[in-house]
């Protein structure tokens, strides 16, 4: 599946609120294949995600602009 950089960023927004709504308080979040990573660990990995397709749409349109 091909998901655009907005329906990611926007996923990755609501994944935030989730983390915080449902599991802010609980000590270790399993994130697969064993891991587990705290939920503040978790909301800085989808918050780096939500930076790089912000920084990329600014960076497209400045080129759309110069073009």
């Amino acid at each position: 599946m091909n998901i655009n950089r907005t329906s990611l960023r926007d996923r990755c927004r609501l994944a935030t609120v989730g983390v915080d709504k449902h599991l802010a308080t609980e000590p270790a979040i399993p994130v697969g294949d064993g891991v587990t990573k705290k939920a503040a660990d978790v909301k800085a990995a989808l918050q780096s995600t939500i930076n790089a397709a912000d920084a990329t749409q600014v960076a497209r349109s400045q080129w759309i602009d110069a073009a």
